[in-house]
């Protein structure tokens, strides 16, 4: 084979690795970030709760 083009294969399965690693990375970052938000979401519905039983006015 041409050593110039074994280089050049190489250099294809480097930045074929590089991007299957940033795809990762990525998909993780979204993962996070939908749990996250989740739980973002439901701090806020517990903190309305208790916000609204505590202002209720008992009898």
């Amino acid at each position: 084979m041409n050593g110039k083009q074994d280089v050049s294969r190489s250099g294809e399965k480097v930045l074929g690795v590089i991007g299957i690693v940033f795809n990762l990375l990525a998909i993780a970052l979204i993962i996070f970030s939908i749990f996250s938000l989740g739980n973002v979401e439901n701090d806020r519905n517990s903190a309305n709760s208790l916000k609204n039983k505590s202002c209720q006015i008992r009898p």
